[in-house]
């Protein structure tokens, strides 16, 4: 596996978009964004890291931005209610689009699950499924003091809640962004190429099929355009 890092800012875009990675392209226009990127035989996995966020005081600078210039409602109380929120939310917009909601116990194949849900359904462009599931991500614990200044704000890892978006997409097929709950709500987008390969023959009019094949690893199935 190789892994390749794509630090982003304010710079130009390739000049021809066409023949430019389409992930390389996409993250030269994300400021103050990092790109990295997992070169798999099968998914490419793009995880969109915020770098700011990685220091306590990158973190509080992020707050601020999204709070008015103002980290007066920084604490624990405030932060833990966000991944409720978050939740409702998603549920709220599920529910009125009528878009399934499964919780994931541990070690369930999540885009099996997915898939085989697509057997079984005819979906459109979109979000068609979201599944949620608990995994390991980082999570921010203010203290202030008696006065009411920040003294510390600690970084801790703990296993929350995940939402894995399943999107329908017109050039790229069955692609995944999974998301953490908890501020500040890192993201991963995960692409099949052989997803990318069958949408691209579709659109040309080339006739294709599916075939499953086994990894050599005998982890699980996969399926060949």
């Amino acid at each position: 596996m190789r892994e390749q890092v794509i630090e982003t800012g304010p710079r130009t875009p390739p000049a021809d978009p066409e023949q430019a990675d389409t992930l390389s392209a996409w993250s030269s226009l994300i400021t103050g964004f990092e790109l990295t990127r997992n070169l798999l035989p099968d998914y490419r996995s793009a995880a969109l890291i915020q770098r700011t966020t990685d220091s306590p005081g990158g973190f509080r600078v992020w707050w601020r931005r999204w709070h008015g210039d103002s980290d007066a409602d920084l604490d624990d109380a405030h932060l833990m209610r966000l991944p409720g929120r978050f939740a409702r939310r998603v549920r709220a917009w599920a529910a009125a689009n009528a878009v399934p909601v499964i919780e994931c116990k541990a070690g369930q194949r999540k885009h099996q699950i997915a898939e085989e849900y697509l057997a079984g359904h005819t979906v459109g462009p979109g979000v068609f499924m979201i599944l949620v599931a608990r995994a390991r991500a980082a999570v921010w614990k203010v203290k202030r003091s008696p006065g009411g200044g920040i003294l510390t704000l600690e970084k801790k890892t703990e296993y929350v809640n995940h939402y894995s978006f399943h999107i329908m997409d017109p050039q790229w097929g069955h692609l995944v962004i999974k998301m953490s709950g908890h501020p500040p709500f890192g993201a991963q987008v995960i692409l099949n190429g052989h997803e990318y390969v069958a949408c691209a023959a579709h659109a040309a009019g080339i006739a294709f099929t599916k075939a499953w094949v086994r990894q050599l690893s005998g982890v699980s199935g996969r399926w060949m355009g």
